[in-house]
């Protein structure tokens, strides 16, 4: 039983995710979309959350506690003087800002682009 829940959802969250592309290029609002295609918002918004989480967690950013945490992060002075030597970059897409600061680690950007990327 277990099995045929998860082989379901699998085949949802595809459909979905082909969805919401198809609602990402056809420039209309989501309340538009969801109107034209006959889709209730709320089943929208669930997906739209249930496919961000999965690809968070696919890529190692979301931890699995079901909740908010933050830590506080210290550096070495002398490295953190040599990495805040400026701003290389900042990308404004939709309500996200990234700031790409000199000697950025280019594993972690290219997480953020990918994540930029599926919010599309």
């Amino acid at each position: 039983m277990a099995l045929m829940k998860f082989t379901n959802h699998a085949i949802q969250k595809d459909k979905w995710q082909t969805m919401i592309q198809e609602r990402t290029e056809s420039g209309l609002s989501i309340k538009a979309w969801c109107v034209k295609n006959q889709v209730s918002e709320g089943s929208y918004y669930y997906w739209l959350k249930t496919i961000r989480e999965d690809s968070l967690l696919q890529a190692g950013t979301l931890a699995v506690t079901g909740g908010t945490e933050f830590a506080e992060l210290s550096m070495n002075p002398l490295e953190a003087k040599k990495k805040s030597q400026g701003v290389c970059a900042v990308i404004h897409f939709k309500e996200i800002e990234l700031v790409i600061h000199n000697g950025a680690d280019p594993e972690t950007l290219e997480t953020a682009i990918q994540l930029i990327k599926q919010s599309c």
